[in-house]
């Protein structure tokens, strides 16, 4: 199970909806970022759901670990698999995956994916960020983001 820190999912939304000037994500449907995370709070919580029953049968794997540890993070996952998780094997995959593909600008909100990690910190309003972390804290605290 695929995690990102629900706050800076949050943010990316909102910069990708600014960055195409359009209210995707169901932004459209309400009228304040505020509303906003309490209307993706279910799903975030879902997500927790989903994660507590099936940990016995599922591997949970942090966007933020993917970027700032590839190696490691991409070796457990192969291991967890039960594929060839060698050094080799892994760096060659780092390297395909690392290759340039101009199509994934359309998508990118920040200039590098590294960017990208703790981004709400710098990207939303204080009290949306107060916000996040009530609406958000069960989730924070499970997927082991700090609080």
């Amino acid at each position: 199970i695929l995690v990102r820190d629900p706050r800076d999912m949050v943010a990316s939304i909102l910069a990708f909806n600014e960055k195409r000037g359009s209210s995707g994500f169901g932004r459209a449907r309400v009228e304040t970022d505020a509303d906003f995370v309490r209307q993706l709070a279910p799903s975030v919580t879902g997500l927790v759901q989903s994660w507590r029953s099936r940990r016995e049968q599922a591997q949970l794997v942090r966007y933020a670990d993917l970027l700032t540890a590839p190696e490691k993070t991409l070796g457990e996952i192969f291991e967890y698999v039960g594929i060839d998780a060698s050094a080799d094997v892994v760096q060659r995959v780092l390297r395909q995956a690392s290759a340039p593909d101009p199509t994934l600008a359309f998508h990118m909100t920040s200039r590098d994916a590294g960017e990208s990690i703790g981004r709400w910190k710098r990207d939303l309003a204080a009290d949306v960020q107060a916000l996040c972390s009530e609406e958000f804290g069960p989730a924070l605290a499970e997927f082991g983001y700090e609080g």
